[in-house]
């Protein structure tokens, strides 16, 4: 700890220069102040090893006076991010055979704050800085403090500016502006001449604005004589660089410090040792990955920060051997400076990942200059990561984990080639050995988004960079993800200058079996050809492109009739879903149709186009002419004649035409009330477009059961086959399959008659059973709560209705009870189990009943409460289908994802729509009956469909439901 003494003197004399040099001044307070009147704390920060400045005065301008207040920082500009990249100083630095480094004295103090803001900087200093009831003496800054957010920016600004004005030396400009880092400036050159004019016109330059260049070190003899010349030199021979540490003798670079570790068996310990090594460019990367696949062990662990680890003696032994690791790469570890970069030079860039970590490592190459001589590469940057804790399985594979490995690296090729100043036009190559990774980068069509977007960002990063395939022995890449021992990696040439066949003629590399291609060719993966009557005939031969989806189409304008050529121009319906299909149909009839495509739309739809909806439904009538044509030629013909369809599978369809040409089939209720009703469209249930429309629907419909597809399909399409082609799609849905799994295969018992309370007609929800699902954790606010679902479902129209609560009280229920009451009706009868808070409910009603004579003849309570046997939860086999039938709906919506209560009460409400939508019983042929019907006398539907372009509601007959209510409750309901 250092003395209070030592402390006093240092302080004393950093406060004595501030006010000698005027970077600070006394306040007069009797002076009348304008702006902003702002005390800061601050501490004297001691270095004893600082070369220059032994104590610096650190103010506090984040601290507020309360808690309601701002502090000076938040009131503060803090400017765009003008600092130069540090890596990037770093690699310039390495760049030429010479190389030279220097900084600003008081760089920060040399700019002026305007009179009228000093008073926002003030701060007091007591006669004796360990006494605070000594007197105290209040001092302003009048130049830039340390410890303001705007700081560095106006530091920044300060010197772009001063040196963009004042110096016309095309080199030294560009050399300080580019290589200037806060106030340290460094530069590097072939040339000692080039060394000795920038030391002169930097100098000259920053001179002419107050700003002293000192502490001069370089490794060119020639420089330093000028240097001590003038008295800026610094007399060590081993100078820190931007952190890290140069020989300036041996014009070798090394680190700076060892670990910093407290000696403390803890998470908060272990993670300070990882980041006191100051490794910016990689270098030792493969020793701190262990660290950092340590300090994840010990998150894995769920260990607190403060929670040591001392029992733990395989944990003590592990962290011990790491951190003895990690100060043996420190201290033996030393890289030449000298980066040598010309015109032919090469970028080389290998990726390699494991099933912990995954890392790129980077290297510069001089190919040989014949076929005599060798090259010579270098690492230059190196970057690894450690694999997160929580991710998805399916991103967890090897394969991708090498793919983003390769991400890494890509995106590392543009800053070196910055850094040297290496053109764009050399040649990048990206080596990996997992042929997989290979196959995807050199791929048009990916299906995997994960493996798509990262394809994509590679591409972006390095167009034109050459794919390549390299052993994993060979790779230097599999070092950052393995486990190696110190005195093996500090000598270990396959990571400091690469594979040794790299330097060699390129006939002498790695034989690649396949070649390899970054950008692909555009494949044609299908030809359509459509030939029609002409009307008006365009012959456009494109290119097209959705994403992976290339055609090459002959396209002419259709106005009625299509002839095809080809057996099924729709067949892209099988490979993809329905709307990207369709968005590609949509942009086909773009290109054939040109701007009259456009017009037509615009005059058809007026407004809707804007929305793109019109050129939807105008794509989708398209698609539905051509399927048609191409399945329904014989009744085409024979409706054409004027004759009615009385054979083939069509015949008992009532086939006609609609006002658009569509065919259609004539159902009981477009003969009920033909004015309004349209009837379903004539399908091919096999055809392409069919099957993957039917699909949509039912995915779209929460992957409902085979009856409800069956329901929501026949309300928009008809054909022959449709029932069993519905019946294979819902088989081979997975989410179906998913929820459909069972461990166990069992006969269920034949069903018991229904009781007489079941039979009877009455109003929906007057008998009742009801259940709770749940707990379901969702989030309210910032905490995870509990929340159970109440399930009413109606015995004799089987509808549902739900109420979320928040716990199982009785007085809870009571209220879910009464919003039932409210919203429907009264219960008389409720079936329920035996749970606490139904019989609790039940006793208080009573309770009242009895009590309160009055009331009892009060709607609520005289309730019939019904109880299955105790252990005998199939008995309420009527309220807990609908359970199971809810889960599995929900299990679809969320995939066991946490949700705020809010979006779970909208999945309840739809929940509700979809099992009160489901098919009952089927009447006659194209009918079924639904619990919507029998509450609110019509289907409830949902969402677009293939007839909304012709009518906007689909309305039931209520003559016809009325009709056969009667007949439904007598015989069908179950």
């Amino acid at each position: 700890m250092l003395d209070k003494h030592v402390y006093r003197n240092q302080f004393e004399k950093a406060l004595d220069m501030l006010l000698k040099e005027n970077y600070i001044e006394l306040v007069n307070m009797t002076e009348q102040v304008k702006g902003p009147i702002v005390y800061l704390p601050y501490k004297g920060v001691v270095r004893d090893n600082h070369p220059t400045t032994k104590c610096r005065i650190v103010m506090d301008a984040s601290a507020k006076p309360n808690i309601n207040a701002i502090s000076l920082n938040q009131a503060l500009y803090t400017g765009p991010n003008k600092i130069a990249d540090i890596v990037m100083c770093l690699l310039r630095f390495m760049v030429g055979k010479y190389a030279c480094i220097s900084d600003i004295k008081q760089a920060f103090l040399r700019i002026w704050i305007s009179l009228h803001d000093r008073d926002a900087l003030r701060f007091l200093v007591p006669d004796d800085i360990f006494d605070m009831h000594s007197k105290m003496i209040c001092y302003r800054y009048t130049s830039l403090v340390f410890g303001s957010v705007a700081s560095p920016f106006l530091l920044a600004a300060v010197l772009e500016k001063h040196i963009t004005d004042n110096c016309s030396n095309n080199m030294v400009r560009n050399a300080l502006l580019n290589n200037t880092y806060v106030d340290n400036i460094s530069f590097s050159n072939d040339y000692e001449d080039n060394m000795c004019n920038f030391f002169n016109e930097s100098t000259k330059v920053m001179e002419s604005g107050s700003f002293q260049l000192r502490q001069w070190s370089s490794n060119s003899p020639k420089l330093m004589q000028q240097v001590k010349d003038k008295n800026v030199q610094n007399e060590d021979s081993i100078v820190k660089v931007l952190g890290i540490m140069w020989n300036t003798i041996d014009d070798c670079i090394f680190f700076n410090e060892i670990p910093k570790w407290d000696k403390s068996y803890c998470k908060r310990s272990v993670l300070a040792a990882t980041n006191s090594v100051f490794d910016p460019m990689g270098y030792i990367s493969p020793v701190l990955m262990q660290n950092k696949l340590f300090l994840q062990k010990l998150w894995k662990l769920d260990l607190k920060w403060d929670k040591d680890f001392e029992n733990n003696n395989i944990l003590m032994q592990e962290w011990d051997h790491l951190l003895s690791d990690c100060e043996k790469a420190v201290r033996n570890v030393t890289i030449l400076r000298e980066i040598k970069v010309d015109r032919n030079t090469e970028i080389h860039v290998f990726c390699d990942a494991s099933s912990t970590s995954y890392g790129a490592c980077i290297y510069i190459l001089n190919p040989p200059i014949n076929l005599d001589t060798r090259g010579n590469s270098k690492l230059v940057f190196a970057k690894g990561k450690i694999k997160p804790k929580n991710t998805v399985d399916n991103d967890n594979t090897i394969p991708k984990l090498e793919l983003t490995a390769m991400l890494v690296g890509a995106r590392l090729v543009g800053l070196i080639q910055t850094s040297l100043a290496i053109d764009k036009s050399n040649n990048v190559y990206l080596w990996s050995d997992a042929l997989v990774v290979l196959q995807w980068l050199s791929s048009q069509d990916i299906d995997s988004a994960y493996v798509h977007r990262r394809v994509v960002a590679i591409r972006e990063s390095c167009p034109g960079a050459i794919l390549m395939h390299v052993a994993t022995l060979d790779n230097p890449a599999d070092i950052i993800t393995r486990p190696i021992r110190v005195d093996k990696f500090v000598k270990n040439e396959l990571w400091w200058q690469g594979p040794n066949w790299l330097v060699e003629e390129k006939r002498n590399w790695p034989i690649q079996q396949i070649e390899y291609n970054l950008s692909p060719p555009l494949i044609n993966i299908q030809s359509i050809d459509i030939n029609i009557a002409i009307v008006k005939e365009f012959d456009i031969s494109f290119n097209f492109k959705d994403e992976s989806i290339q055609t090459l189409l002959h396209i002419s304008m259709v106005d009625r009739c299509i002839e095809l050529k080809e057996k099924s121009i729709l067949k892209f319906f099988d490979t993809y879903d329905f709307t990207r299909s369709m968005r590609v149909l949509i942009y086909v009839f773009r290109l054939a149709h040109g701007t009259q495509f456009h017009k037509n739309l615009t005059n058809s739809f007026g407004n809707i186009f804007k929305t793109n909806l019109g050129q939807f439904e105008f794509a989708k009538l398209k698609a539905i002419l051509i399927m048609q044509n191409e399945c329904f030629s014989t009744e085409k013909l024979i409706l054409d004649s004027g004759k009615n369809v009385v054979s083939g599978p069509c015949r008992g369809f009532g086939l006609r035409y609609d006002d658009l040409g569509v065919i259609r089939c004539t159902t009981k209720a477009v003969q009920l009330d033909p004015v309004n009703e349209i009837g379903p469209i004539l399908v091919a249930p096999k055809h392409p477009f069919v099957m993957s429309y039917i699909y949509s629907l039912h995915y779209h419909s929460n992957c409902a059961s085979r009856n409800y597809t069956l329901n929501r399909v026949r309300r928009e399409i008809h054909g022959p086959g449709l029932k069993v082609m519905i019946n294979q799609i819902v088989q081979r849905c997975f989410i179906c399959k998913r929820h459909r799994a069972k461990y166990l295969r069992f006969t269920y018992p034949r069903p018991k008659p229904l009781p007489i309370f079941r039979t009877k007609f009455l109003a929906p929800y007057v008998a009742c059973g009801v259940d709770l699902a749940g707990p379901y954790k969702v989030t309210d606010g910032l905490s995870k709560i509990k929340v159970w679902i109440t399930l009413f479902t109606c015995l004799v129209t089987r509808a549902i209705y739900l109420v979320l609560v928040k716990d199982l009280r009785a007085s809870t229920f009571f209220r879910a009870l009464k919003e039932l009451s409210c919203r429907h009706s009264t219960p008389l009868l409720l079936l329920s189990d035996n749970a606490t808070n139904f019989s609790s409910t039940n006793k208080l009603l009573k309770e009242i009943a009895k009590h309160l004579p009055e009331f009892q003849e009060t709607e609520g309570l005289n309730i019939v409460w019904k109880f299955i046997p105790v252990k005998a939860p199939w008995t309420g086999g009527v309220y807990e289908r609908l359970i199971g039938n809810l889960k599995s709906n929900l299990d679809k919506m969320n995939f066991s994802q946490l949700i705020n209560i809010e979006e779970f009460r909208e999945h309840l409400y739809e929940c509700e729509r979809v099992i009160n939508d489901r098919p009952l019983q089927q009447v006659g042929d194209n009918e079924v009956i639904t619990p919507a019907m029998l509450l609110y006398g019509r289907k409830l539907g949902g969402g677009g469909t293939l007839s909304s372009i012709y009518v906007d509601n689909l309305l039931e007959d209520s003559k016809y439901l009325q009709k056969i209510l009667p007949q439904i409750y007598r015989d069908n309901i179950r």
